[in-house]
This record gives C-alpha cells, sequence and structure tokens, in this order.
C-alpha cells in the first residue's frame, strides 16, 4: 500500500470487556474499544449530548519524545497500583518507541519508557510503537510492537518488561503499523511493509497471552509466494461478536498482479487462522489497495454483515455468509492513492440505532467531503441519513459514545463532536488548544472524559462543565 510516504507517518462481545474494579467505568482496552472495532462505547453515561458542549481541556501531558502519537489511547480503569492506591490509567505511545502510563486525573506520569524504533529515509519518517496496543486486565499487562519488530508484554502498573518476542529481523522493510487484537486469550498481530519495497511478507501472527507460545502464522501469500499483502488498517483486524471469526482486508502484492494469493481481498479466518472465505471485489487499476479494517455488523432483521473501504473511496458491504459472492452493495465515496486524501480507517457502529459513520475524504458524486452517517435500512442495505461538514482530506476514525461521535480532522489540528443522531455540530476542541498538534489518532471516550493523541508527542484528556456549549 503506497501512500507517499505519509501514512507512514501516522501510520468481541462487551461481555469480554472486564472492568478494573467493581461499580468502575469500563477500559478502553483495545482500538475502537471492543475486539470487533466497532468504535462505541455502549457504558459512557457520564459524558452525553447534553454535556459534549462544554467540553474543555482538563490536562495535557509531554510523553517525553519527540515522536508522533498514532496510536489510540487505552484507559485501564479502577487500576490498583503500588501502595495500595486505585487509579484510572491512561496509556498512549510515540513513533520514537516512547510508551507511556498518565493518571487520567491530573495527567501526572506514573511510568515511561522507550523502546525501538528507526528512521526511514525512502519513506521519509520514524517508526517506533506505530500500531496501538492492546490491554490484558487478566494478566494486568499491556501488550505492543516497537519500530524494531520486538513484541512485548509490559506491566500495567510499573512498566516493566514480562516477556518478548521478535516478529520480524527486518524492521526497514517490515514494520506493524496495524493495532493489535486481544481474543480468546490469543493476541494478534498484523504485519505490513515499509513503503512497499520489498522483500516483505504480509501476516498475522497469533500469540497466546497466557503460554507466550506463538499458536499460529498466516501468510497472506503463503510463506513462498509473492511479495506484499499487507494489512495496514489501523484497528488491524476485527473480530466477530461471538470471537469465532476474523476478518482481515489485505493490500497489494508486488507481482505482476496486485491481488495475487489473498492480496487485496477481504479474508475471513478461523481464531486458528484458517482463511474460510475471501473475495476479491474488483478494485482500479494501481494502488488501490485495502488500508482499512473490515467492521462486522449486525442489526435486526437482517444477516451478519461486513463493512470494509477501499482506499479510492469504494465502501463495500458483504453478507458475511456469502463473502465469496461479493458486495452486496458498493457506494463510491470520495478517496485517493495519496495517502492525506485516501479513505482509510474503519467506521464506527451504532447498533441500536442502525447507524454507520465514517469520515469522507473527498466529494464524490452525491457525497460531499466530510463527515457521513448511513443508517441500515430495513432491506439491509446503507442509506445516507446525515452530512456534516468537514474537510477534504484524512482524519482520524470516528469514536462514539454517549450519543455523540467524534473525529480528528488531522492537520486542522482540531476534534469536533457531532449529535450522532442528526449530525449538528456540537463541540470542536479548536486549533489554539491543540497548537500544532494535528490529530490522526482516534479519540477514546471513558468515565466522562475524552482523550486524544497530538501529532507532537503530547497526550491531552478533556471533560465537560465550565462553559456553554458549541
Amino acid at each position: 500500500m503506497r501512500t507517499n510516504g505519509f501514512v507512514g507517518g501516522l501510520a468481541v462481545s462487551f461481555a469480554l470487556l472486564l472492568p478494573g474494579a467493581a461499580g468502575a467505568a469500563p477500559d478502553w482496552s483495545t482500538y475502537g474499544f471492543a475486539p470487533t472495532r466497532a468504535a462505541i462505547n455502549p457504558a459512557e453515561h457520564a459524558l452525553t449530548r447534553s454535556n459534549a458542549g462544554s467540553l474543555h481541556q482538563r490536562w495535557e501531558a509531554d510523553l517525553g519524545s519527540d515522536g508522533n502519537i498514532t496510536t489510540q489511547p487505552l484507559v485501564a480503569s479502577g487500576l490498583h497500583l503500588p501502595g495500595n492506591t486505585i487509579r484510572d490509567v491512561v496509556y498512549a505511545a510515540t513513533s520514537r518507541g516512547r510508551i507511556a502510563a498518565f493518571d487520567a486525573d491530573d495527567g501526572k506520569r506514573i511510568w515511561g519508557r522507550t523502546f525501538g524504533w528507526i528512521h526511514d529515509d525512502p519513506c521519509n519518517s520514524d517508526f517506533g510503537i506505530t500500531g496501538t496496543p492492546v490491554l490484558d486486565r487478566n494478566r494486568n499487562s499491556l501488550f505492543f510492537v516497537d519500530g524494531k519488530g520486538q513484541a512485548y508484554e509490559l506491566s500495567l502498573t510499573t512498566g516493566e518488561t514480562i516477556r518478548h518476542w521478535s516478529i520480524t529481523n527486518d524492521p526497514h522493510h517490515e514494520q506493524v503499523w496495524s493495532a493489535l487484537n486481544l481474543s480468546r486469550g490469543v493476541v494478534y498481530v498484523a504485519v505490513a511493509g515499509l513503503c512497499d519495497i520489498p522483500p516483505w511478507r504480509g501476516r498475522i501472527v497469533a500469540i497466546d497471552s497466557g503460554s507466550g507460545k506463538v499458536k499460529a502464522v498466516w501468510y497472506t501469500n503463503g510463506r513462498h509466494g509473492a511479495w506484499g499483502g499487507g494489512i495496514w488498517g489501523w484497528a488491524g483486524i476485527s473480530v466477530s461478536e461471538d470471537g469465532d471469526a476474523l476478518f482481515a482486508a489485505t493490500g497489494n502484492s508486488a507481482d505482476s498482479s496486485e491481488h495475487s494469493g489473498h492480496s487485496e481481498r477481504i479474508v475471513w479466518l478461523s481464531p486458528s487462522l484458517h482463511v474460510r472465505a475471501s473475495n476479491y471485489p474488483g478494485l482500479p487499476h494501481g494502488d488501490a489497495d485495502f488500508g482499512a479494517t473490515p467492521l462486522p455488523i449486525k442489526v435486526q432483521g437482517c444477516p451478519g454483515q461486513l463493512v470494509a473501504e477501499g482506499k479510492y473511496g469504494q465502501l463495500f458491504v458483504y453478507d458475511r455468509a456469502h463473502i465469496p459472492a461479493g458486495p452486496t452493495q458498493r457506494i463510491q465515496l470520495g478517496g485517493d492513492g495519496d495517502g492525506r486524501h485516501s479513505l482509510l480507517g474503519s467506521p464506527a457502529f451504532w447498533r441500536a440505532k442502525r447507524l454507520l459513520y465514517l469520515g469522507n475524504p473527498g466529494t464524490r458524486g452525491n457525497f460531499k467531503a466530510g463527515f457521513l452517517a448511513f443508517r441500515v435500512t430495513q432491506g439491509c442495505k446503507l442509506k445516507l441519513a446525515w452530512h456534516a461538514n468537514g474537510p477534504a482530506q484524512l482524519g482520524s476514525t470516528p469514536t462514539l459514545a454517549g450519543g455523540v461521535v467524534y473525529f480528528g480532522e488531522g492537520y486542522k489540528n482540531n476534534i469536533v463532536a457531532f449529535d450522532a443522531l442528526t449530525g449538528k455540530r456540537v463541540w470542536q476542541s479548536g486549533s489554539a488548544v491543540l497548537h500544532y498538534h494535528a490529530v490522526f489518532a482516534a479519540p477514546s471516550v471513558v468515565g466522562g472524559r475524552l482523550y486524544t493523541g497530538g501529532w507532537n508527542g503530547t497526550l491531552h484528556a478533556f471533560e465537560p462543565g465550565g462553559g456553554s456549549g458549541y
């Protein structure tokens, strides 16, 4: 997936989510809140439509490096720390290998460490902890991969190393861009390339979180097939609601046919990484592969569906039971091969309201640039519900909580919030607050606060109160 060096700089069931303590807010333990990657916190009742308009910055904290934050902030609620204290703790990481934990109440650093990172001249970017880590509250730990291809398990409370693994020995050709995922005690790591320069092989690595053993590795094009086939989506792979299926969208191969093997495909895998089904939906000629993560959705009266975005603006809808038959619906949105204007990331989904949210990086046909909400109709098709103005460029993936949907506006150095039912803008952070801190990492909303990472390595926390609405 070639992105002119730009994205190189960016980058299951709710019953499985365990709160840190009785009565505490839930954790934001993984990219998109849950392994499905639906990007909705259904338990958020403190920050809602009624008070989101009064959000103001509570604190900001420097991670202690010059790198960019390309990861979504994670939150462990009600964490027991040394000294018999209980705190909500926020975690963030940077492109220069820095990972740190902060007290969610005041932004004071609890611990911070620096791991491997590289600077790549062809991409003209730094690569450290690019993919969002994942929390494992059962083990009181977090998992991540650094820029030198080493995976780590650290203690949530102290940051001490518990274990580590080698994912790749060639970090100047292979990188983990995507968020790690955790389902049924298995950590999934998705691997892609560096500016599409061979040799490299896209793959998924499955690690048992208990034993630490590598359970399986799936190569997009086989161990000896065509180079390429990376998994580039910020959210990595997604997991079905029942945890019995994994979904990946792959990039182009370096073969004469860019969709050879399982490249440029939607792929359904078992938890043990056996391919159950796949489909190449037909993409425009050239570097028009998938740079997104398929989102499983399910509403009453419809079969289980899968929604996936293509870089050039294709929005595909699949019937999960019939993936080889191809998409049941195709919608052409804005998009481009240039990472600044590609359709990337993954949508957010509000199942109770049958609404799907995404950013549109360019005007195409009847769909204007900005922010879009689609409703799943009784006929199981997507239909535009509302549009809100926004920049014709790449931003963050959306985050949904308390009936409000939030987007980072990329180089506009701004976070915007909309009433998720109507599309009415209710708040914006303002570039004066984020002052040159471009926002490409999706924000997180937990326990009445919004957390976001700035492009200059600064973590921000916002909370309501003390002012009128937008």
